[in-house]
């Protein structure tokens, strides 16, 4: 009996030892998922709804040799990846357009969407100076070819081509009336619609035109008389 008795009491003994070293196990197990993947799981989360909704100052300090890891990897590198970005925009938007531009790959759509942005700015910027150019050199028949843009660049130089229509036309007039007047040969009154200084040099080349006109009738009036 007292064989039996102590059989039984090693054998309950070696079931609560059991019971206690799955409890520990388990413990460390449920540690080891909590530190290593949960935690880690739950930060990435938390990092990634922060780039969603647009905010790039974060970090992420993960660094494990699991799966985990590789996650907490990839999410580094987009992030560094989008603040490039980010930074390459900022520096388009001050006027500097030699920020570099990288493309990490030929998936890298947002990339280069940015580098054809810079290049087709920077065009409208040489076409725009070509215009300035031509103008200084007395060529007031260049215009830009706003064909060559889409969207609001091809706004921007047909809204130049109208700036230059709209300064060429009063200069061309001048031009033409003093060259008659220089030759004798006195132009009728201008009665085209001007604003502000052109039409103050409208008015002017009347008065011009008008004196003109009597200094010419007097003349007339004292050859008659003579």
């Amino acid at each position: 009996a007292s064989t039996l008795k102590s059989h039984a009491s090693a054998a309950v003994r070696n079931v609560v030892i059991s019971v206690i070293l799955i409890f520990a196990i388990t413990g460390v197990i449920v540690y080891l998922v909590a530190t290593r993947i949960v935690g880690p799981l739950k930060k990435t989360t938390e990092v990634a709804d922060a780039i969603a909704n647009g905010d790039l100052d974060q970090n992420i300090d993960i660094n494990q040799d699991d799966e985990v890891g590789q996650l907490a990897n990839a999410f580094r590198n987009l992030l560094s990846n989008l603040q490039n970005k980010a930074g390459a925009a900022t520096e388009i938007a001050k006027g500097n357009l030699d920020v570099d531009i990288a493309v990490v790959s030929e998936f890298d759509t947002l990339g280069k969407a940015m580098v054809e942005m810079r290049t087709q700015i920077n065009e409208v910027i040489i076409e725009t100076n070509q215009m300035i150019q031509a103008t200084q050199e007395g060529k007031l028949d260049y215009r830009g070819d706003q064909t060559k843009y889409s969207g609001a660049l091809s706004e921007l130089v047909s809204g130049v081509n109208q700036l230059e229509d709209v300064l060429v036309h009063p200069i061309k007039v001048t031009g033409e009336y003093i060259e008659r007047i220089s030759k004798g040969d006195i132009p009728e009154l201008i009665t085209d619609e001007y604003k502000g200084d052109f039409n103050r040099t409208k008015n002017n080349l009347n008065q011009c035109v008008d004196v003109m006109n009597g200094l010419l009738g007097e003349t007339g009036q004292l050859v008659q008389n003579s």
